[in-house]
């Protein structure tokens, strides 16, 4: 019996070892309500390794029991406190988006010489809310579609990962420091972007700088979008983990003042007019910028 508890402690270390190191990249790279179910499915294997544990020393409870049991506990207890934190941080993001309302929405095109439209968009949006926590405000994504509805689990991954210029975004090499204090105060906000087809990784002076083509060998010119509503994936990362989808909202505001909304003609001649061919036939010509990026093809416009 006793060589049969030895093995056993020998199991319930090792189990909360790993369980201990599987959590580190989560509590590095960060954790959110998709994680749930994984994060209870592994407290509750815990929780039931801990009753065999005190079944097998029910009888004797000695100190080859308390090593066992401190070492279960701290997995078990760290598990239990992220499950708790997720259902905590979801009910409160889903709270306090139902605050957020765009009440205005300003809209101007970006045109670059020698092209014969807009190549992007800024967006001057008025958003009044109750969030009055600080955090990050992401760049909003927006597409075209058959009344596409994207949310902010759509942002990364989904909806717009299925081609590499189909939406407009800020670019991704432009990315400013994080606006900590735009929604830390209940009331009125106002944000600007500036976003462009998610071709375009960045500008350096009067050049730019496409995703280079050799990425991405098979990739597909922008096809006509399945419809002609806008919808746009946008949230707010408030201290403490609590995401607040904005992405309603804005789709809304999108489809009652956007220009582009119901054009689907428009939208795609937008996306178009920042491939390469377009750049060489509007006489943007390649080019090297002041600061070298990689993977990236530069563009500069003619001399004027």
């Amino acid at each position: 019996m006793k060589a049969l508890r030895i093995a056993l402690f020998v199991v319930v270390v090792a189990a909360a070892a790993l369980a201990c190191l599987f959590l580190l990249p989560w509590l590095k790279e960060g954790h959110d309500i998709e994680e749930l179910p994984l994060f209870a499915s592994i407290a509750g294997g815990l929780a039931c390794l801990a009753v065999v544990w005190w079944l097998a020393h029910r009888k004797r409870l000695g100190g080859l029991f308390a090593w066992g049991a401190t070492a279960l506990a701290v997995p078990l207890l760290a598990y239990a406190c992220l499950s708790l934190r997720l259902v905590w941080n979801d009910w409160q993001g889903r709270r306090l988006a139902r605050t957020v309302k765009v009440v205005a929405l300003r809209e101007t095109e970006i045109r670059w010489p020698r092209l014969d439209g807009p190549v992007g968009v800024r967006l001057e949006i008025d958003v009044e809310h109750a969030i009055g926590r600080r955090g990050f405000a992401s760049s909003p994504r927006i597409l075209m579609g058959a009344d596409p509805h994207p949310d902010r689990r759509e942002y990364y991954f989904g909806t717009f990962d299925r081609g590499v210029d189909d939406y407009l975004e800020r670019p991704i090499f432009e990315l400013p420091a994080p606006e900590a204090d735009a929604f830390a105060r209940s009331g009125r906000a106002t944000l600007a972007y500036e976003l462009f087809p998610g071709a375009l990784q960045r500008r350096d002076g009067s050049a730019v700088c496409l995703i280079d083509p050799r990425l991405y060998p098979g990739k597909r010119a922008p096809a006509p979008p399945g419809g002609s509503d806008l919808g746009a994936a946008w949230f707010f990362v408030a201290e403490g983990g609590t995401y607040v989808d904005l992405s309603a909202p804005l789709t809304e505001a999108l489809r009652r003042g956007s220009r582009l909304q119901g054009d689907p003609q428009a939208w795609g001649a937008l996306m178009r007019r920042l491939e390469p061919r377009a750049l060489e036939g509007a006489g943007y010509t390649p080019c090297a910028p002041s600061r070298p990026g990689q993977f990236e093809s530069c563009y500069c416009p003619p001399a004027s």
